[in-house]
């Protein structure tokens, strides 16, 4: 994100974006936790990708936990690659980046070692990215370092120059 310009996750920029914003980076977020699960479906939306981050978290404090069995945890799955992810053997953050709306996915149950306790859930965060962010990412790249400075700003930067631009 740095090489583009973008705000990092601590960065107060991201509380200032109006909800109404067409061009934000991620057209929607999603949380889940508690034993999720859902049926194959591809994501009917426009973005290009979605972002992912899975965990197992003590939902009292919030703070990742490495799962306490070694059976198989709940999956995400890609029936169309007879492909699957195994969430609950991993020893910490998972990320996964796939096309959502192109590929079909859905999550698995948890084996009963794996469902959620007072001390134990599984927490799942997907970011489904807009396809201007990727246009705007790949533009960048392509730019010589001194035309991609002139480009690069953020959001009270930009508020200046929609100010000018609507005068």
């Amino acid at each position: 994100m740095e090489e583009f310009g973008l705000p990092n996750w601590s960065d107060s920029e991201w509380k200032d974006f109006p909800i109404e914003e067409k061009n934000s980076v991620f057209s929607n977020v999603i949380v889940t936790n508690n034993d999720f699960t859902n049926e194959p479906h591809k994501d009917d939306d426009n973005n290009t990708f979605t972002y992912s981050i899975f965990a197992y978290i003590n939902p009292q404090t919030g703070q990742p936990i490495i799962p306490h069995s070694p059976q198989c945890g709940p999956t995400i799955r890609f029936p169309e690659y007879n492909c699957e992810l195994n969430l609950g053997i991993s020893p910490g953050i998972i990320e996964l980046v796939w096309a959502s709306n192109q590929v079909e996915h859905h999550t698995t149950i948890a084996a009963d070692g794996f469902c959620s306790t007072d001390e134990l859930t599984h927490f799942g965060s997907l970011f489904q990215t807009s396809g201007t962010m990727i246009e705007c990412a790949e533009i960048l790249a392509n730019l010589f370092p001194d035309e991609k400075a002139a480009r690069i700003y953020g959001r009270s930067k930009r508020n200046e120059v929609e100010n000018r631009r609507a005068v």
